[in-house]
């Protein structure tokens, strides 16, 4: 069968004759048109996603796609870079697997096995070694592109960096199109009071200079209504970068020089400009740097900051404020091209005829190709200060490495697929889409409470907004305590202005938010995990405790560095029928004393008081595993917080019974040397799972958590 479509390609010619239309990069021959066949290769149908049986021979080698990509053919640019290219600096190894694929053809294929063309339909692109393996596999979207869009990418100019006037018009016209089209962002822009920050930098220039300074509005009820204003999110990196301080901010509001603002600075201030905003915050300049009292002030306020500005702008791509916002790129990579699409036959190993073929409805229709590739990645998304900002911006633009990306509650696009993605890749990618659809949904429903069963499953439709707010921060809690952080005593105050919009969105007064819990939600709260080891530069896994310094109480997954801390337990709980609270247990005070003036910031202590059913254990480490033992009987496991030695028993405080799986879900407690009046103290070091048919005697005592 491959011997066929060789002699086929071989018969159509490798002289790469290149056209060109108005409407159009310059294409080759194999480009135009594309013809997806049906095969009657066993191994190819086999190995083909959902059983496809229509595939088009592309390139007789990725060799040849190189080639043709380099001579100027704008669908094997785009093929080479989503198959090749663009995965070479995050992985050398690459370079080696290219040469070793080279002399293998390129072939396409609709992954839903589409036999005409359908809106948004998927192409997995691969290399077939012809025995039965596929490599590089890349997916590709075949979509109608808006005029509006078309307009935008039909220039003869190559856009080959991130800052161009072709892509500073393509973020002009998402931002247009939310600002007046996207209903759900309307709701997000409108919630809560008009905001202006304390400071800004004015970005227009003066004196016949790029130069700006520092903007303090006199009256900021008067601005807040007439002048929306940018934010930017960046990496600060190892580099100095120039800052606000007591002693230089008058000089700043007179005047910062161009040459001192670092190219990440620079290029974000172009940006506001080409969007055609005068305002722009960003953190090192408008927070006065070595004042605890406006660091605390501002950083209280940091959720509204970023809320209630027009458009964050993020520098994905730079590691540090020296590599910028904008990234020099192969222009035909970053945009659609549009293809001629056909779809038939294969007769005795002949394709069918023209004529043939005009009969089929989908037959000759001019579409645009794009990488599916629509989300931002790079360094920024490794920090922990930036996840909330990701999560609150009420819209982003984010510089990547190989274009531009767009984010809103209605919208994610790329410049490669700007009318937006069919997929919204929901979930950590992309926290902001999650956050902003919940706020814009919740409603103020009274506050969570257990069934009248002591169910631990899904409140009543009346309350289940309140439940996802909390299944919320569950979730991303798992995905911010794995990011960076420079300062770890930073861990809660970094996520204040998420926490923050929260507890607005549940309002409730009594709802008190306690060193990164809830206490409407407090017992699902207490049962984080620890999970697997962070990200780069998130540090060894331990416990951060006095006498190192203090970040959080033992029984808050803030206290932990170095690593995810999960809620997968109580997703699992939540979802089985047979887990009930213990009826034993009773909260009765959650004591927390903020470190700074925003409630949801650090602390300096924290403590719960309670009532609860507690049994004494014995640990013995066997392998990886920690049993718990009574009178040399197994009677449950232990997963360790962290790896600590006991000298002495601990205890168990049940918290969950699981008539299902036969376990009490219990917090594991060591005794403090300290003991206030008649009340014992305890800190946590893990969760237990405890064995319900055994001779485990349990005490009600009352107790305090550290």
């Amino acid at each position: 069968m491959w011997t066929s479509l060789l002699s086929l390609i071989a018969s159509r010619g490798w002289a790469r004759n290149l056209t060109t239309s108005p409407q159009n990069t310059a294409l080759c021959n194999q480009c135009q048109p594309i013809l997806f066949s049906w095969s009657n290769d066993t191994e190819l149908n086999r190995r083909s996603p959902v059983g496809s049986k229509h595939f088009y021979k592309h390139s007789s080698s990725l060799s040849q796609l190189e080639v043709s990509s380099r001579e100027g053919c704008g669908f094997c640019a785009l093929l080479f870079h989503g198959l090749v290219t663009r995965h070479l600096k995050h992985d050398p190894e690459l370079a080696s697997i290219r040469d070793r694929y080279k002399d293998e053809p390129v072939i396409l294929t609709p992954v839903l096995d589409n036999k005409t063309y359908t809106p948004n339909m998927e192409i997995l692109a691969f290399c077939w070694d012809g025995k039965g393996e596929r490599r590089l596999d890349t997916m590709f979207t075949f979509v109608d592109l808006p005029e509006k869009y078309a307009r935008i990418i039909d220039l003869t100019v190559d856009n080959c960096n991130t800052g161009s006037p072709v892509s500073m018009n393509m973020a002009r016209t998402w931002l247009d199109e939310c600002v007046k089209g996207h209903t759900t962002c309307h709701i997000t822009a409108e919630r809560g009071k008009p905001f202006f920050p304390k400071r800004t930098i004015d970005v227009k220039p003066f004196d016949g200079s790029n130069d700006v300074c520092l903007f303090i509005p006199g009256d900021p009820e008067t601005i807040v209504t007439s002048q929306p204003y940018v934010t930017l999110s960046h990496c600060w990196g190892i580099h100095q970068i120039i800052t606000t301080t007591i002693s230089n901010i008058e000089d700043h509001c007179q005047r910062i020089e161009w040459s001192k603002l670092s190219k990440t600075f620079q290029d974000a201030i172009t940006t506001t400009r080409s969007l055609g905003f005068k305002y722009l915050w960003i953190d090192s300049l408008c927070i006065i740097q070595d004042s605890v009292k406006d660091w605390q002030t501002q950083s209280a306020v940091m959720g509204d900051i970023y809320c209630r500005s027009i458009l964050t702008i993020s520098a994905a791509k730079a590691k540090d404020s020296t590599e910028g916002c904008f990234a020099v790129r192969d222009g035909r990579s970053a945009r659609p091209v549009q293809l001629y699409l056909r779809f038939g036959q294969r007769i005795d190993s002949k394709r069918t005829s023209r004529k043939s073929k005009e009969s089929n409805p989908g037959a000759g229709r001019l579409i645009w190709a794009s990488l599916l590739d629509n989300y931002a990645s790079g360094p920024l998304y490794d920090r922990a200060w930036v996840y909330q900002e990701q999560a609150l911006a009420s819209r982003s633009l984010a510089f990547g490495e190989g274009g531009l990306y767009w984010q809103c509650p209605s919208m994610v696009a790329s410049e490669n697929e700007p009318m937006g993605s069919m997929y919204r890749y929901q979930g950590l990618q992309l926290p902001l889409l999650e956050f902003r659809s919940l706020l814009n949904a919740s409603g103020k429903s009274s506050s969570m409470e257990h069934s009248s069963s002591g169910g631990l499953h899904t409140p009543p439709s009346g309350l289940k907004d309140r439940a996802e707010l909390y299944n919320f921060w569950y979730t991303h809690v798992t995905a911010y305590s794995g990011r960076a952080l420079t300062k770890i005593t930073d861990r809660l105050v970094a996520l204040s202005g998420l926490a923050s919009e929260i507890s607005k969105a549940l309002g409730d007064n009594d709802n008190t938010y306690a060193a990164g819990l809830w206490t409407g939600d407090f017992l699902r709260g207490l049962l984080w995990m620890r999970g697997n080891k962070g990200l780069p530069g998130s540090g060894p896994v331990m416990r951060v405790r006095p006498p190192m310094k203090f970040v959080g109480p033992s029984w808050s997954w803030a206290s932990m560095s170095g690593c995810h801390t999960t809620y997968d337990l109580i997703r699992r709980e939540t979802q089985s029928g047979s887990s009930i609270y213990d009826d034993g247990l009773k909260i009765i005070t959650v004591d927390s004393k903020s470190s700074g003036l925003d409630p949801f910031g650090g602390v300096l202590a924290s403590t719960i008081t309670l009532v609860g059913n507690l049994a004494s254990v014995n640990i013995s480490k066997q392998g990886n595993t920690y049993l718990l033992l009574k009178a040399s009987t197994e009677v449950g496991e232990l997963d360790l917080d962290d790896e600590e030695v006991f000298s002495e028993n601990i205890w168990v405080l049940s918290i969950v019974y699981n008539n299902g799986t036969g376990y009490t879900i219990s917090l594991a407690l060591a005794r403090t040397k300290h003991t206030s009046s008649s009340i014992q103290e305890y800190r946590r070091v893990g969760v237990a799972y405890v064995k319900m048919d055994h001779s485990l005697v349990y005490e009600q005592e009352i107790i305090r958590i550290v």
